[in-house]
């Protein structure tokens, strides 16, 4: 059974509160964090009274970060009852709604919304099937990376590993690609972690865009990316790969602190019918040796070997 934390919740503004008039519906809500990741946190109630977030220790969920405001956000039954709203308390870095900043007073929340303030991220879920909705959440957190939405490293590797033995067997083209954003240290140095977060979000949904439903996206660590391409050989990879560098490179970034022009290095290994003895390792390598070739020759480039025929 999941164990829900007892806070003690505070009001602390003015807007719509449910109607004492009416009759009221038992309401019960939580968020889970998911974003640095964090599953021995548990799930954090809502209930009917208003659930304050902020840098105080007087709010309901305390989170202490510069970016975050004193009283930075809430969230609170509309005048029915029946429906959580996600307030902004004029916060001075804003408060992110499934990764937008919203404008409005407030937004209405449904089951699977992600609420970000700061550089924390969390999922709002409701009574109904809470059960089902963490267990859901708890999977995506194991296989997916919590910023970027794209695959984690962990989930990348046991693919990866499926996918030599595939391509041993069947003598298929197999090709690994690596990306590396350049200069990445400079967007953090100059404008923060959290816009360096925005411009990995937008870099990873640029990259989904130019791939097909079976190739597989990950997020390497910090801002390295792999890209495995299944049953495609060294010419097909190119052309995927020029149409990442494009996607990257095309247009500026936008972002909360203005447009930021990016670009991005690309390495890649192609193999055709890989060897019984080849592991997972040797690929990654193999297309890391390319990435830093490009990284070398200047950057925003694209090299692919084939393995056995380039040295």
């Amino acid at each position: 059974m999941i164990d829900f934390r007892q806070k003690t919740f505070t009001n602390t503004t003015a807007l719509p509160v449910p109607s004492k008039g009416k009759k009221q519906v038992r309401k019960r809500g939580c968020l889970l964090k998911i974003h640095p990741m964090d599953l021995n946190s548990g799930l954090l109630p809502i209930g009917e009274e208003p659930f304050l977030i902020g840098r105080e220790e007087y709010c309901s969920l305390t989170i202490t970060e510069d970016s975050v405001s004193r009283s930075h956000a809430e969230i609170r039954l509309d005048e029915e009852g029946k429906q959580y709203l996600l307030i902004d308390l004029c916060s001075t870095n804003g408060t992110y709604l499934n990764d937008e900043r919203f404008k409005d007073q407030y937004q209405q929340l449904q089951a699977g919304d992600t609420i970000r303030v700061g550089s924390h991220v969390y999922k709002f879920m409701t009574s109904d099937q809470i059960e089902a909705q963490y267990h859901e959440a708890a999977y995506s957190m194991m296989t997916k990376d919590s910023l970027t939405n794209v695959w984690n490293k962990r989930y990348f590797l046991d693919m990866l590993n499926r996918e030599v033995r595939r391509s041993t067997r069947s003598k298929f083209p197999l090709t690994l690609l690596m990306l590396d954003m350049d200069h990445f240290k400079k967007v953090n140095d100059q404008h923060g972690h959290l816009i360096g977060d925005e411009v990995l979000r937008e870099f990873a949904l640029r990259l989904s865009h130019q791939l097909r439903e079976e190739d597989l996206l990950a997020r390497f660590g910090g801002e390295e990316f792999t890209i495995t391409l299944i049953e495609t050989d060294q010419k097909q990879a190119e052309f995927v790969a020029r149409r990442c560098l494009k996607a990257i490179s095309s247009a500026p970034f936008q972002t909360t602190a203005g447009k930021i022009s990016c670009t991005v290095s690309i390495g890649g290994a192609t193999y055709i019918g890989l060897p019984p003895d080849t592991s997972t390792e040797r690929l990654i390598q193999s297309a890391d040796a390319s990435l830093y070739q490009t990284k070398k020759a200047g950057r925003n480039q694209i090299l692919i070997r084939e393995m056995g025929k380039c040295s």
